[in-house]
């Protein structure tokens, strides 16, 4: 089963918009993700995101080894895994995390966001994704959780917990199962005393 996700406009780059020709080695338009079920987790990829890196495509690996409380992320190029992302805050911090899906199950796309968060011309990315606690009467209720990596001057990502848990505390008040803009929320969120 293959799912495509469109309508992600990655209004930080200058081509990145819904409705651009351009497409990647793997067919995928900027901002285009798609996911695929496989024995190492469901594995969802988005389009060459990133412009100071060419030709290089995000992973998002869901359930990686059977393991569902984990989300990863990498870039890869050709195929191949060359960068993997410091670790999702909630995969840290809670017992499950998966990302958010729509009520036919889709991925949502709306919930990954790239652009430059702290204006240093670099693409930043911002996913806010689905964890529960399994402790307690709500234990079982999903809430939102996020992740920011600030691309640094080496071509690697770094994040910071108290920024992370910042963004998630925003999350939790203003996202909904219809809507959540991540890219303003994940602009807002700063660490204490910032």
């Amino acid at each position: 089963m293959r799912w495509r996700v469109a309508g992600l406009c990655l209004a930080a780059l200058a081509w990145g918009c819904a409705g651009s020709p351009d497409v990647d080695d793997e067919g995928l338009a900027p901002g285009q993700f798609v996911c695929t079920p496989g024995d190492g987790g469901t594995i969802c990829r988005l389009g060459d995101p990133l412009f100071q890196l060419p030709e290089t495509d995000l992973a998002i690996v869901e359930a990686p080894d059977g393991r569902p409380s984990v989300l990863r992320l990498f870039l890869e190029r050709d195929g191949a895994r060359v960068l993997a992302l410091p670790p999702f805050y909630g995969s840290d911090n809670w017992g499950w995390c998966e990302l958010s899906r729509d009520a036919a199950g889709a991925v949502r796309a709306d919930r990954l966001v790239v652009a430059d968060f702290n204006r240093d011309d670099r693409d930043d990315l911002a996913l806010a994704a689905e964890c529960m606690t399994g402790v307690g009467p709500t234990g079982a209720r999903p809430f939102p959780v996020g992740t920011i990596w600030i691309a640094d001057a080496a071509g690697g990502f770094t994040t910071s917990e108290a920024i992370n848990a910042n963004f998630t505390d925003l999350l939790g008040g203003r996202c909904t199962d219809d809507a959540c803009d991540v890219a303003a929320i994940a602009a807002a969120a700063r660490a204490p005393g910032d």
